[in-house]
C-alpha cells in the first residue's frame, strides 16, 4: 500500500483540523480566563499583572497558529501602565462574550458555523 491508498479512511481537510482546534482550545481559553480576575486581585506589583494572562496568551497563540496565522512574538505588546481595575472589568466583559461563543461552538460542524459563533462576540 502506498501513501495515498487509504480509501477506507476519510481524508481530513484543513477545515476539519481547524474545527477540532477551535473546539478544543476555545474552552481552554475560557477556563484560563476565568482565573484572571482573581489573579489580578492578588497582584501587588505591576510586572505580576502580565503573568495573570500568560496562559491565555499562550492558548491564543496556539489557536492562531492552528488557524494558519503567523504569530510574531516580537509584535507582542508589553503593558507599561496597567490599570488593574480596568483590566479586571475588561476580562469579565470578555468572559461573558466568550462564554456565548464556547456554548455555540460545541454544536458546530464547519468552520463557517464557527465564524457565526465568533460574530456573537462582536455584537
Amino acid at each position: 500500500m502506498g501513501c495515498g491508498d487509504n480509501n477506507n479512511k476519510e481524508e481530513e481537510t484543513l477545515d476539519d483540523i481547524q474545527l477540532q482546534a477551535v473546539k478544543s482550545i476555545y474552552p481552554q481559553i475560557y477556563k484560563a480566563m476565568q482565573k484572571i480576575p482573581q489573579c489580578l486581585e492578588k497582584t501587588t506589583k505591576q510586572e505580576e499583572l502580565l503573568l495573570c494572562s500568560k496562559e491565555v496568551g499562550k492558548l491564543n497563540k496556539e489557536l492562531a497558529m492552528s488557524m494558519g496565522y503567523i504569530v510574531d512574538d516580537k509584535n507582542l505588546k508589553t503593558l507599561q501602565e496597567i490599570d488593574k481595575a480596568q483590566m479586571i472589568k475588561n476580562t469579565n466583559k470578555s468572559l461573558q462574550e466568550i462564554q456565548k461563543t464556547v456554548q455555540c461552538i460545541k454544536n458546530v460542524e464547519s468552520m463557517e458555523e464557527v465564524d457565526g459563533c465568533m460574530s456573537l462576540q462582536i455584537k
